[in-house]
């Protein structure tokens, strides 16, 4: 019996919650969910942004850090473990960078092709807090 079903959303940490929200409604298109605050020690207020069934939690936390320079570059970042990006599965990965950059995405990356993959394709973009987000043509075989 296998219980798992899929990854429900990712979780980012934010430097401020409605900014962040408006950012991902303007320049990728997701919609607010829900909000909620946890106890007022822990100054941490947080909501879920939806886009179809992709779903990412943002979390604001009075007094956190700023994302470290290492994990804001695609390179560097690869030489410390955790967690590395998030993929956006797109159908045409030249078509969705346009469209983004007609919003004001700025891309890192060129678009680029996945080594033996059949043909899949990448591109790498920040959001407003320098968290780095690809977006993902999967190979017509895949």
């Amino acid at each position: 019996m296998n219980t798992l079903q899929g990854i429900h959303h990712a979780a980012l940490s934010v430097s401020d919650l409605d900014e962040t929200i408006n950012w991902y409604r303007e320049k990728l298109g997701f919609t607010e969910e829900f909000r909620y605050e946890f106890p007022p020690e822990m100054k941490t207020k947080a909501a879920f942004v939806r886009l179809g069934e992709l779903r990412i939690e943002l979390f604001e936390v009075t007094g956190a850090d700023p994302v470290p320079p290492t994990s804001t570059d695609f390179a560097s970042d690869l030489h410390v473990r955790g967690m590395k990006h998030m993929g956006l599965r797109v159908a045409n990965v030249d078509a969705a960078r346009a469209e983004l950059e007609q919003r004001g995405v700025t891309f890192v990356t060129p678009t680029g092709d996945v080594p033996n993959s059949n043909g899949a394709r990448y591109a790498f973009f920040h959001d407003n807090n320098r968290v780095l987000i690809e977006l993902y043509q999967p190979s017509a075989h895949s």
